[in-house]
């Protein structure tokens, strides 16, 4: 994706922090982190790819009026390498509207990845000027469940074409990682404190 190729190109300079939100309307309860673990995997798995491992987090959440389970949340995360972030989401806010936002920002500029994957926008440090992306350089994705599509597609591809699982596009220590900071942050609702990741 182009907003990792700056990354790693150094564009955004040092990174400092990375914001996170996602929203869907979702009444279902189930138990009472259901929101928390059903909705974040995504989220912590995207500010993952852009700055790494998570190292602690807490997290605050409420009970929206007429919800029994958490619904919605804010973790705020501390990454290995010294980024902070704040991640925010909710099941209920309708989806009317753009749905997820990403911003991650250094020394050097930031960039913002809005509604998944319908935006993206360089902002260089101390340059007026911006550069926009729109849907079309992103592979035509319609729409949110069109995320589900791609990668179910390209893990069946890729195990078809007889990939090493080390070379598969996505991973179960990917997932593990993310589960970690969600079982943390759970712990934190719980304990009202920091929770170290691991």
């Amino acid at each position: 994706m182009l907003a990792k190729k700056w990354v790693e190109e150094g564009r955004l300079g040092s990174l400092l922090f990375i914001n996170m939100s996602m929203w869907i309307k979702n009444p279902n309860e189930s138990s009472p982190y259901f929101q928390i673990k059903a909705l974040h995997p995504h989220t912590v798995d995207v500010m993952r790819y852009y700055c790494g491992d998570v190292e602690a987090v807490q997290c605050f959440a409420l009970k929206a009026p007429g919800r029994k389970i958490w619904s919605t949340a804010h973790f705020s995360l501390r990454f290995k390498n010294g980024v902070v972030g704040g991640l925010t989401g909710s099941y209920d806010i309708e989806r009317g509207h753009p749905m997820e936002r990403c911003e991650v920002a250094g020394t050097g500029g930031r960039f913002v990845l809005d509604d998944m994957y319908r935006e993206l926008t360089l902002y260089p440090a101390g340059h007026l000027e911006k550069t926009v992306y729109s849907n079309p350089l992103f592979g035509g994705m319609r729409d949110f469940e069109d995320t589900f599509r791609n990668r179910i597609n390209r893990f069946v591809e890729q195990v078809g074409a007889g990939v090493s699982p080390d070379q598969i596009d996505g991973s179960g220590a990917d997932g593990l990682a993310a589960q970690k900071v969600l079982a943390a942050a759970i712990e934190s609702l719980e304990q009202g404190t920091v929770v170290r990741v691991g």
